[in-house]
């Protein structure tokens, strides 16, 4: 009797122990609240901004019906404001979010981001890549697509796979930035290497632009001159490796 009591005891145990427990009201909660849970009872109360026009709607994990894999992570969080990337998946499907919250009478889910390119593009993908009599430079367009869609895991490994090269490039354009970089551009499937004016010390490996879609990497060694995150340019800027980020812009 006493050893069953000790089994149920760990497996309770074991159960809380898996289930992320978040301060209600928090940054945390509020974002899981959005996501992850099947019922956000009064989210009229929790909204601000642009979201005031969401009221009506289902959140993202009352559609779900908090039958889904959803992973939060802080990308920055300051008294006032807070950004967290919220990856979800269900079954094949993945897909990455970006809230927004304001801390002006408590905290606020001020917008939510995804970043969704065309359906058509995927296709031109697919169907450049299945013509072998088309050249590298057209296939790596492709390639250039598919990388632009994966989730932000993918676009962080790839950079760390190929991080010798990436480091290779941004060196060649601080010494030749002309066309003796091209192929390695079309090597790494990147559409272009450039350094904005107002961020000197800030290097932009653009993998493609789209629609005002872009996405890429920036090598920045000095974080302060990193643009600021916000939902109507930078939805996403997070650091996968000392002085290397990843970014999404719309």
């Amino acid at each position: 009797m006493r050893v069953t009591l000790i089994a149920v005891i760990l497996i309770f145990c074991i159960k809380i122990n898996a289930q992320t427990i978040y301060q209600t009201s928090s940054p945390e909660w509020l974002v899981n609240q959005f996501f992850a849970a099947s019922s956000f009872i009064d989210k009229a109360n929790y909204f601000i901004d642009e979201m005031t026009q969401q009221t009506k709607y289902s959140s993202v994990g009352e559609e779900l019906g908090g039958d889904a894999n959803v992973k939060i992570r802080e990308i920055e969080q300051s008294k006032n404001e807070a950004v967290f990337s919220v990856n979800i998946k269900k079954q094949s499907d993945q897909k990455d979010f970006y809230c927004y919250l304001k801390n002006i009478d408590g905290w606020k889910i001020s917008a939510v981001r995804t970043f969704i390119i065309p359906a058509y593009y995927h296709q031109l993908a697919d169907s450049i890549l299945s013509d072998p009599g088309l050249p590298d430079s057209t296939k790596s367009i492709a390639h250039s697509i598919r990388l632009l869609t994966g989730t932000d895991e993918k676009l962080m490994d790839y950079l760390k796979l190929n991080f010798n090269e990436f480091k290779r490039l941004t060196d060649m354009f601080r010494s030749q930035p002309g066309d003796e970089i091209r192929p390695l551009l079309q090597q790494l499937n990147l559409s272009s290497i450039y350094k904005p004016d107002q961020l000197t010390e800030c290097f932009f490996l653009s993998i493609l632009e789209l629609n005002y879609l872009e996405a890429g990497f920036i090598y920045c060694p000095d974080k302060s001159n990193l643009p600021k995150i916000n939902p109507n340019e930078f939805i996403i800027i997070e650091e996968i490796i000392k002085d290397w980020y990843l970014y999404r812009r719309n």
